[in-house]
Order: structure tokens, then C-alpha cells, then sequence
């Protein structure tokens, strides 16, 4: 996936926890974001994301509000 093009893609989640509304952009490829849409884990569509990355789109809690509901 290396030679993918990434473009600037805005995800919006709701907090679980709280119900807050929340996006973040990242860049992902049109294939990745096809991976995602089609059920495929979090972490394997989206390889380059962080663990908090990829625990905000499972989650919608943002990366700064983690510690706070998993420390």
C-alpha cells in the first residue's frame, strides 16, 4: 500500500462514553477507506494509524481524552 495515493479524510464518531460528537482527519486511500467500509478491522485497514487513531474511529474518544477511560 505504499504507492497508494493518501487523501485527507474527515471522520466524524460519537464518544461512547459521553455521547460528544468528534472528527479527525486523517490521510488514508481510496482502498483503505473501501477496506474499512467493508467490515475490515480497524487495524488492518488503516496500518499507518497510531493505536489512539485507530481507537478513536472504534470509539470516538479522542487520542487527548484516553487516559481518562483506559488508564
Amino acid at each position: 500500500m505504499s504507492d497508494a495515493v493518501l487523501v485527507p479524510t474527515e471522520f466524524v464518531r460519537k464518544n461512547i462514553f459521553t455521547g460528544e460528537v468528534n472528527s479527525m482527519v486523517f490521510d488514508v486511500s481510496p482502498l483503505q477507506l473501501s477496506m474499512y467500509e467493508n467490515r475490515v478491522n480497524v487495524q488492518d485497514s488503516f496500518p499507518q494509524l497510531s493505536v489512539d487513531e485507530r481507537e478513536f474511529l472504534i470509539s470516538g474518544v479522542l487520542p487527548e481524552d484516553q487516559d481518562q477511560y483506559w488508564s
